[in-house]
């Protein structure tokens, strides 16, 4: 990559004094307040008005310039030290510091600098919509991304604890209407292929499910919210209710002149005194 002239900078915040070390090839490093994660997020906090320049100079030769930066970022420990708001060392390259990884220490530092911040639901809508925009331009690029993280979690499992965190995370937790709606529409005339299918197949064939998961569904079972048919009065489930009953209930077609409901159970009587409309048997 060719070497544009470079800026190493200084900046400083006026209120916390926090610093940080950068680049810039930008004509006016002074207008520029700097572009690192955590410093940011740092001065939209406490101010941008208030971020002033140390010290700054310009490199025409990138050795030059590379030297200069990875040398005063050791001298001044600026990764580690509580007083520089840089996250890795500056190196004065517009690519930076290609095959380098964070240390632990380093990806901590950006855990914690990260942890409690929510994006807005505006940044949220402008995320999503950029998203879309480029993968309606680039379908291979997604199909390819998407194979290739399906084949990164071949053979993955996740540990006993964080399958513990994530069935604990998930109690009480239920979709909305809307979202129902949404999920409905998204899968409706999707079917699964022959290939697909069989795999399904050869992973469930010989599963057996334990006794304890099967006291564990009949207690899960036990404590589901019950439902009444208006059409039978049986009481079910939400899921067995809106599948067999209500509207897909095979007394729906019955009128109610022909059944009453008892001990939750429907008993058919006609007007002259049949137990069904059919009529096999009668009353006395």
């Amino acid at each position: 990559m060719h070497f544009q002239p470079t800026y190493l900078y200084i900046k400083c915040h006026k209120v916390t004094g926090k610093l940080y070390f950068g680049k810039t090839v930008k004509t006016d490093p002074l207008k520029y307040n700097g572009s690192g994660i955590h410093w940011v997020r740092h001065i939209k906090k406490h101010g941008r008005e208030y971020v002033e320049t140390l010290w700054y100079c310009l490199f025409i030769d990138q050795e030059e310039c590379t030297k200069f930066a990875l040398m005063f970022s050791e001298q001044e420990d600026i990764v580690n030290s509580d007083l520089w708001l840089n996250l890795i060392p500056e190196n004065g390259k517009p690519e930076g510091i290609i095959g380098s990884h964070h240390s632990l220490e380093t990806k901590q530092k950006i855990s914690i600098s990260r942890k409690g911040q929510k994006l807005s639901s505006e940044t949220k809508q402008k995320i999503s919509a950029n998203i879309k925009k480029w993968n309606n331009k680039n379908p291979e690029a997604l199909k390819a991304t998407k194979l290739k993280a399906a084949k990164s979690r071949i053979g993955f499992r996740h540990t006993e604890e964080a399958k513990k965190k994530m069935s604990l995370s998930t109690i009480g937790q239920f979709c909305s209407d809307e979202t129902k709606r949404k999920m409905k529409v998204s899968h409706t005339g999707k079917f699964h292929s022959i290939e697909t299918k069989l795999k399904l197949s050869l992973i469930n064939t010989g599963h057996s499910v334990t006794d304890q998961t099967k006291r564990k569904q009949s207690e899960i079972a036990k404590n589901l919210p019950k439902f009444v048919c208006k059409y039978c009065s049986i009481q079910t489930t939400k899921a067995n209710l809106t599948r067999w009953h209500d509207e897909n209930c095979k007394h729906h077609n019955i009128g109610p002149e022909y059944w009453t409901p008892v001990l939750g159970l429907c008993n058919f009587f006609s007007s002259d005194g049949c137990i069904s409309p059919a009529g096999r048997f009668c009353a006395p």
